[in-house]
């Protein structure tokens, strides 16, 4: 069985070949798409072609919802990880698609955004703190709906074989580190202290799109009350429009997300700046 998986971030598709090699894939058999534009906008025919490919093999694959493109500096755009699971979906022929597990992963988990998950693809995966022991729970039932019980049962036998290789190309477990997240961090303050306020306005989405980025991020590295309010305060940022006192709220979730991370605003903070 063969993965893929692509995330926009950095982190999480750090995160992305942890995930798959604890689920029992080999590094060997994992691609971890996303780094450029290219990968994001060329997913979908990098999917199909690779069926079309390896016409013996299963394809396991892990889409981020929220892809953020840069098409320059002023300029970006979102694609949909489900309306690409979606559209490769369509573009297979039935006995291609049964060859296919394709889940969407993401932070937002409404029950409306949940059925929409479902209705583009084959399951939905939360973001969440990265534990091994917990992900073939994760991943099984939805193996399971798809194919038959043995064929699980023989997916994830494989399981203890490539944890046993972790030492071979995988970063350690704590793949989610504090440095990081400062990095994301430092990055949409810069953002926020260069622009001018109508300029915060204008390029609000992109402003989002980054937020957003870190919401998911800090799910990943904890699940502490800490984190669930840095959560909460990004997720009350959202809307179409930049919000009143933006950058007052941005400061407030600056400082609750650094001492989430167990970073002071001291010296250690002001070293990344």
């Amino acid at each position: 069985n063969l993965s893929i998986a692509i995330d926009d971030s950095k982190i999480q598709r750090k995160l992305m070949e942890r995930f798959l090699q604890y689920a029992g894939v080999r590094k060997e058999k994992c691609i971890v798409l996303g780094k450029n534009t290219e990968e994001i906008e060329g997913f979908v025919d990098f999917v199909t072609d690779f069926l079309c490919q390896h016409p013996n093999d299963h394809i396991f694959v892990i889409a981020d919802e929220n892809l953020d493109v840069v098409l320059d500096d002023a300029h970006h755009t979102t694609v949909s990880g489900s309306l690409c699971i979606e559209s490769i979906r369509k573009r297979l022929l039935p006995g291609q698609e049964k060859r296919l597990l394709a889940l969407v992963r993401s932070a937002n988990d409404s029950s409306n955004d949940v059925a929409v998950y479902n209705a583009r693809t084959h399951g939905y995966l939360p973001k969440a703190p990265l534990q091994r022991d917990k992900i073939p729970d994760m991943v099984a039932p939805l193996w399971e709906k798809r194919y038959p019980r043995s064929m699980a049962k023989q997916f994830f036998s494989s399981r203890n074989d490539a944890v046993d290789s972790e030492d071979a190309g995988f970063e350690s477990d704590a793949v989610t580190s504090p440095s990081d997240l400062m990095q994301s961090i430092r990055t949409i303050d810069g953002i926020v202290s260069d622009l001018t306020e109508e300029d915060l306005v204008m390029r609000w989405s992109m402003i989002w799109e980054k937020l957003h980025a870190l919401k998911g991020d800090m799910l990943t590295f904890g699940a502490g009350e800490d984190i669930r309010q840095v959560v909460y305060q990004i997720n009350s940022l959202g809307g179409p429009s930049l919000p009143t006192d933006f950058v007052e709220r941005w400061t407030k979730i600056r400082t609750l997300a650094e001492a989430a991370i167990g970073i002071e605003a001291g010296d250690e903070a002001r070293s990344l700046y």
